[in-house]
């Protein structure tokens, strides 16, 4: 199987960016993958082929989310058995989502940290996922 493996940051430093290097090397023993990543922490195994999508902006986040997205889609439509995705994108086939503990987030923080995350919840723009039939 030809497959897509789509994540900003590929690293082994993190539990989920560690998630994703194990998961996309194991694929990659028996399936031909291709990486597309904005940055890359790490040297993968030779039958892993990368390609790296150009981050134009750091902030806000949910704009360079939305580029992500963008050409990530424009790369990878219709060449692709699986599109595999652990970042927020609007095509893939599996999404993978790594968060935080969304209850331990407002738990245990207090004062101005605790109305910034609540106000960065309210004003967060969301993407919708496409269902797609198979």
């Amino acid at each position: 199987m030809r497959i897509a493996v789509l994540v900003r940051h590929y690293t082994p430093i993190g539990g989920a960016e560690r998630y994703c290097v194990e998961l996309t090397e194991r694929l990659a023993e028996r399936h031909e993958v291709h990486l597309f990543c904005q940055a890359i922490e790490c040297k993968p195994s030779p039958n892993i082929v990368v390609h790296h999508i150009p981050k134009k902006r750091d902030k806000p986040r949910y704009i360079n989310q939305l580029e992500f997205s963008k050409l990530t889609r424009l790369a990878t439509e219709g060449q692709f058995d699986i599109v595999h995705s652990h970042d927020m994108v609007t095509h893939a086939n599996v999404q993978t989502l790594h968060v935080p503990c969304v209850r331990s987030r407002y738990t245990e923080t207090s004062g101005i940290k605790k109305v910034l995350h609540c106000l960065n919840t309210i004003i967060s723009i969301s993407v919708p996922i496409e269902r797609r039939s198979t």
